[in-house]
């Protein structure tokens, strides 16, 4: 009894399994364009080959005129070069993508931060850099337009020339995004943007840069106090929209020559 019963299940079993329909195949993958290289064959670019092929695809990238206002960091020490100052200025607004610009005077800061503000045609914030014993490492004045970082201070235990400078690295960082109405970046450790009480935690702080949040808050603020954005289009882009400069080389002249009818990409 037992072994018929055993044998109907399995002719049961195989009765179901038959009516499965077959398991489903994945699609075979999409043939490659006629003449286009294989994955296999294809070499990774160098950095100057890549702005090579950006420049003959679109033209490289160039950036929007702006009568606007931009960022001044204002040098009024010596102890640090100003060519430093002026290449840190300029990593920070390359990375924030606003207009800046770097002047080396000297003369009383709050005079000359007054002085610089009032150039509203091309001045909308002052980051100045200051060498004043007895004053605070960083002081900010968001509602001002004004932040001071001074020298004096992170020099305070004579750190020597290059932990001077790292310590100004920083505090440029975080003067600007500070002026701009941004504040800690807790949730993101690698962020310049930390919480100090010592030029320990000064030198502790690891970023060298913005977390996303701090981007976000400058680009919404400078667009409020109407800081110049000088984020990059590519030349295709501006010929599109009507204010690319003149070519300056054969791919920008074929992508120019299109854009105003004169030829085809």
């Amino acid at each position: 009894m037992k072994s018929i019963l055993a044998a109907c299940v399995c002719l049961l079993a195989a009765s179901v399994l038959a009516q499965q329909p077959p398991a489903q195949q994945p699609p075979p993958p999409p043939a490659a364009p006629a003449g286009a290289t294989p994955p296999e064959a294809r070499k990774t670019m160098t950095p100057e080959e890549r702005r090579q092929h950006i420049m003959e695809m679109v033209g490289g990238f160039v950036t929007k005129p702006t009568k606007l206002p931009g960022v001044l960091f204002l040098n009024l020490q010596q102890r640090v070069p100003h060519d430093f100052v002026a290449a840190t200025a300029r990593t920070i607004a390359d990375s924030a993508k606003f207009k800046y610009s770097t002047e080396a005077a000297g003369g009383e800061a709050g005079a000359m931060i007054a002085r610089a503000l009032a150039r509203t045609n091309d001045v909308g914030l002052v980051i100045a850099i200051v060498d004043e014993p007895g004053a605070p490492s960083l002081l900010t004045a968001q509602d001002a337009g004004w932040a001071r970082v001074n020298v004096a201070y992170l020099a305070t235990d004579n750190p020597g020339d290059e932990r001077l400078r790292e310590r100004l690295i920083r505090q440029l960082w975080r003067a600007t995004g500070l002026v701009f109405g941004a504040g800690y970046s807790l949730q993101f450790p690698g962020s310049v943007m930390r919480p100090i009480r010592s030029l320990a935690d000064l030198d502790a702080i690891a970023g060298r840069s913005y977390a996303t949040d701090t981007l976000q808050v400058i680009l919404k603020s400078a667009e409020q106090l109407g800081i110049a954005n000088m984020r990059p289009f590519t030349y295709k882009v501006a010929c599109e929209q009507g204010w690319a400069p003149a070519p300056t080389n054969q791919w920008q002249k074929a992508i120019w020559d299109a854009a105003k009818g004169g030829g085809t990409q």
